[in-house]
C-alpha cells in the first residue's frame, strides 16, 4: 500500500533548514512521528495543535521535544485517556527519556494506575515503575509516594504499601493527611488493628488533625467487629468539629445492625429523616443487611418496599444481600419474588448471586430448581468457582443423589478447582449417609496424600464410623490421627466415648474416659 511521506520545512532561525517528516496513515489509525528537530516556538505549537487532535499517539523519536510530548500528556489527561498515556510512559521508560517537571510522572502514574495495562502487567512491573522514579534526579514528592502505596494497596501486597512509607524519612518527606488516609485505608482492607491503631496514634503524635475521610474509615472499619471503639471514633468528631455525612451514618447503622442494637439503628434512620440528610441507596442497604442477617425479615421487607416507594432503584448487591437472608432462614418463596423482581428490574444476576440460590434450594432439597439456576448460570457463561460446586455436592451428596455428586465432583477436577477441608467435610457426610465405606476410606487416604488432614475432618470420619457401627475403624482412624501428629480434643474424645458406650465396650469406655482426663488432652 501506498503511503505518502509529507515533508515539513520550517526555518529555524533563519539559519537552516529542518525537515520533520510526518507519516499519515488512512483513516483513523494513528500517526508515527520518525523524526523530530527543534523547532521554533510557532512551528512547535502548530504541531502541538495537530497531535493534540489525535489521541493515539505512537512516538519513536530520538530527539523528542519535551514540551510536545509534556503538551500531549497534559491533553490526553482532560480527556481521561488513561491507556494512551500509560502507553506514553511505558515508552518512556524504555527509552530513559526523562521529563523534567514532577507533575509529569504524578499524571503518568496516576493515569497507569487507573489504565487497564496496570491490572494486565502487576506487580513486578509497578516495582520496576517504583525503581525508576526513586532513582531520578528529579525527587519525588508526597504524591508519587502515595499513588506507588495505593498501586501495592490494589495489588494487596502490604509489605510493598510499609516499605514505601518507610522510605518517606530517606527522602526528607513528612507524612501528610494524604499519606495517612491511604495507609490507614490498607490497613483496614488488611483488617490488621495492630496497624491500624499504631498508624492513627502516630498520626496524633504528629499533630495532624484527623479529617472527615480518615475517621470515616475507622468508624467503618470498626463498626464490622469493636461497637465501643466504634463509639468513641464517631465522639472524636464531635471533639474535632466535624460534621458526620451519610456514610459514616450508614456504617453506625451496619455496626448497631451487627450487634442487634435495632433501637439505635430505629433512632439512626429517623434522624436521618429528621434532619433531611440525602438518604441514599448505602443506607437502604445498611438498613436491610443488619434487618435482614439478624432474621427480622419482616422489617427488611418494610425497608425494602420504602425504598422501592421513594425511587430508589436497587442494585445487584442489595438484591444479593436480601436473597442471602431469605435463603439464611429458608424463605424459598420470597427467594423466587426477589429473584424476579431483580430480573424485571433488568439486573443480571453474578456468580454471587448464582451460587446464593444454587445453595437456598438445593440445601432445601429442591433439586429440580437449584439446576433451573445453575442451567442459567451456565448459559449465561458464568464459570462456577468453589463455593458454587460446594453448594452444588452438598445438595446432591446430602439428599442421596450420590452419582450426581460425584459428577460434579469430576466436573470440579477437570476445571482445575482443587477440594478444600469444609467440602471434603460435606463428602465424607454423604457417603456416611448412604453407608459407602469404600468410598468414605478412598476419599479418606486422599486426604492424608493430599496433606488435608484438620482435626475437623478426623472428628467427621470418627463419628461417621461410629455412627455406621465399624468403632474398629473408628479406633483406627483415632490412632491414625494421633501418629499424624494430631492430639485429640474434648469433642473427639466424646465421641469415642459414645460410641464404644452404644456398641457395649465397657473396657474401652473406661480407656477413652481415662485418656479424656489424662495429661495427653490438650
Amino acid at each position: 500500500m501506498f503511503i505518502p511521506v509529507i515533508p515539513i520545512v520550517c526555518r529555524i532561525r533563519g539559519k537552516c533548514r529542518q525537515y520533520l517528516k510526518v507519516t499519515w496513515f488512512p483513516c483513523s489509525t494513528p500517526i508515527l512521528i520518525q523524526s523530530i528537530s527543534t523547532l521554533s516556538h510557532t512551528n512547535l505549537l502548530k504541531l502541538e495543535k495537530k497531535i493534540n487532535s489525535n489521541t493515539n499517539l505512537i512516538l519513536d523519536l530520538k530527539n523528542p521535544s519535551i514540551l510536545v510530548i509534556h503538551k500531549h500528556i497534559l491533553t490526553l489527561y482532560k480527556k481521561n485517556d488513561y491507556s494512551s498515556i500509560a502507553n506514553l510512559f511505558e515508552w518512556s521508560l524504555e527509552k530513559d527519556f526523562k521529563f523534567t517537571d514532577i507533575r509529569v510522572y504524578e499524571i503518568c502514574l496516576e493515569s497507569y494506575l487507573k489504565s487497564p495495562q496496570f491490572k494486565v502487567n502487576g506487580k513486578t512491573r509497578l516495582e520496576m515503575i517504583s525503581k525508576y522514579l526513586l532513582s531520578l534526579s528529579l525527587k519525588p514528592n508526597l504524591l508519587i509516594f502515595n499513588l506507588l502505596m495505593k498501586g501495592f494497596i490494589t495489588l494487596k501486597d502490604m509489605d510493598q504499601v510499609r516499605y514505601h512509607y518507610n522510605l518517606l524519612g530517606r527522602y526528607d518527606l513528612t507524612p501528610n493527611t494524604f499519606i495517612y488516609t491511604t495507609l490507614l485505608n490498607a490497613f483496614a482492607k488488611a483488617k490488621d488493628s495492630n496497624n491500624v491503631e499504631i498508624t492513627f496514634k502516630n498520626m496524633l503524635s504528629k499533630n495532624i488533625i484527623p479529617n472527615e475521610i480518615i475517621l470515616g474509615i475507622l468508624i467503618d472499619y470498626y463498626s464490622k467487629f469493636d461497637l465501643t471503639k466504634m463509639k468513641e471514633t464517631f465522639e472524636l468528631m464531635e471533639y474535632y468539629n466535624i460534621t458526620p455525612n451519610i456514610q459514616i451514618y450508614n456504617s453506625l447503622i451496619r455496626g448497631y445492625g451487627k450487634t442487634n442494637n435495632f433501637e439505635q439503628v430505629e433512632f439512626l434512620f429517623q434522624f436521618l429523616k429528621s434532619k433531611k440528610f440525602p438518604i441514599n441507596l448505602l443506607t437502604y442497604t445498611s438498613m436491610i443487611h443488619a434487618y435482614g442477617v439478624q432474621g427480622y425479615l419482616e422489617e427488611m421487607k418494610l425497608t425494602f418496599l420504602e425504598m422501592k416507594r421513594n425511587k430508589i432503584r436497587c442494585d445487584l448487591n442489595l438484591y444479593t444481600i436480601i436473597l442471602q437472608s431469605l435463603s439464611k432462614f429458608h424463605q424459598l418463596q420470597d427467594m423466587e419474588d426477589i429473584y424476579q423482581q431483580m430480573i424485571s428490574d433488568k439486573i443480571s444476576p453474578d456468580l454471587i448471586t448464582y451460587t446464593v440460590l444454587i445453595h437456598g434450594f438445593g440445601r432445601q432439597g429442591m433439586i429440580n430448581k437449584m439446576e433451573l439456576y445453575y442451567q442459567d448460570m451456565m448459559e449465561s457463561d458464568i464459570m462456577p468457582t468453589l463455593p458454587t460446586y460446594s453448594a452444588l455436592i452438598q445438595a446432591y451428596g446430602l439428599n442421596g443423589y450420590i452419582d450426581k455428586m460425584e459428577q460434579q465432583i469430576e466436573i470440579m477436577n477437570e476445571n482445575q478447582v482443587q477440594l478444600d477441608s469444609a467440602l471434603l467435610i460435606i463428602i465424607f457426610k454423604s457417603y456416611i449417609k448412604v453407608k459407602n465405606l469404600k468410598q468414605l476410606k478412598n476419599y479418606y487416604l486422599w486426604m492424608i496424600d493430599s496433606k488435608l488432614e484438620t482435626i475437623k475432618l478426623y472428628h467427621c470420619i470418627i463419628n461417621g464410623y461410629g455412627k455406621l457401627q465399624r468403632v474398629d475403624q473408628m479406633e483406627w482412624i483415632f490412632n491414625e490421627m494421633i501418629e499424624n501428629g494430631y492430639q485429640p480434643n474434648q469433642i473427639i474424645l466424646d465421641t469415642m466415648v459414645k460410641w464404644f458406650d452404644k456398641e457395649g465396650m465397657y473396657d474401652k469406655v473406661d480407656y477413652y474416659d481415662n485418656f479424656r482426663i489424662s495429661d495427653q488432652l490438650k
